[in-house]
């Protein structure tokens, strides 16, 4: 998982696409109080965001400090270690908080209001932005999760298989092997 390419995308392809598409419709009467919301939760999700990245950069200020514990007290280091801890509870309800806005409001909108081809082709504007390394490393995870059943489900799964073509699914292990073990295998429980 690379946060900053996430949000590279993010910031370049996904949000102003989001916001093309719920945001500068034109609608009128009620419906542009409907503009007005989704531009409110929309603008909420990027604040969240640019504070996941302060949060981000303060736990690895945090991570230098207790690395470099040569040069810090144990106090340095025990102070360090406690702000990382607090740093990232507050980024997990953070990111949870953006994920339920993302998943209650943003999702059902796209599904009703943008077809499935502009929905399809800003998937495709994604991956190539992301280029081939990133894009491999993301579909491995997808997969990955879909195939936890605390995550995943059938009907996602089904999704899944229907909507990646044939190679880049039958690719999974080797692309598991080689790209995503050799980055995630430290996560893996021993």
């Amino acid at each position: 998982f690379n946060l900053k390419g996430l949000q590279r995308i993010e910031n370049n392809v996904f949000f102003p696409w989001l916001r093309k598409k719920l945001t500068v419709i034109n609608r009128d009467g009620d419906e542009k109080d409907l503009n007005r919301a989704f531009k409110q939760v929309i603008d909420d999700i990027e604040v969240g965001r640019r504070e996941v990245v302060k949060i981000a950069s303060d736990i690895r200020s945090h991570m230098k400090e207790v690395v470099s514990h040569d040069e810090n007290s144990r106090e340095d280091i025990q102070t360090a270690t406690l702000q990382i801890a607090k740093k990232s509870e507050s980024l997990t309800f953070l990111i949870r908080d953006i994920f339920e806005k993302e998943v209650t409001y943003l999702v059902p909108a796209i599904a009703e209001l943008v077809p499935a081809k502009e929905q399809k082709s800003v998937n495709s504007k994604i991956l190539r932005n992301l280029g081939l390394f990133e894009s491999r490393a993301i579909l491995v995870g997808m997969f990955e999760t879909l195939q936890d059943s605390r995550y995943g489900n059938q009907e996602e799964r089904s999704l899944f298989d229907r909507e990646i073509p044939f190679i880049p699914r039958k690719m999974m292990p080797r692309w598991k092997k080689s790209l995503y073990e050799s980055q995630a295998g430290m996560l893996e429980e021993r």
